[in-house]
């Protein structure tokens, strides 16, 4: 999982970080006022500075970026997957035809009739 996230994410910039320690101990000892703050917003925020340890500053973690447009992650093989269909089974259905117990005038099946046309006389 580890090769897999560094080698197709930004997630190896974290390996960078002993570079960002160093670098920021080494402001601290020029400028003694430096916070962890005004470091950040010197190096992440606003414009690039082109100055002598221009070259260190890029190599701070999320300073550059390796996009690739190919990724080859390895996968492994599945098994191969074995189906057992079984055999199908007869079934006997026997159907007792519907016979009504409702006199055919109380019926409810007169009312759903298609509409018919009125002839005058």
């Amino acid at each position: 999982m580890a090769l897999y996230l560094c080698a197709s994410t930004e997630a190896y910039q974290l390996l960078k970080l002993p570079a960002l320690i160093s670098h920021y101990v080494q402001h601290c000892n020029e400028e003694s006022g430096t916070t962890l703050l005004s470091f950040f917003k010197e190096h992440y925020n606003g414009e690039m500075v082109l100055d002598d340890d221009w070259q260190q500053d890029m190599e701070l973690p999320f300073k550059t970026c390796s996009c690739s447009p190919v990724t080859i992650c390895p996968t492994i093989a599945p098994d191969l997957v074995k189906l057992i269909i079984p055999e199908p089974i007869e079934i006997d259905i026997n159907f007792t035809p519907f016979i009504s117990t409702i006199p055919s005038n109380l019926r409810v099946i007169k009312i759903f009739q298609p509409p018919r046309p009125v002839f005058p006389v």
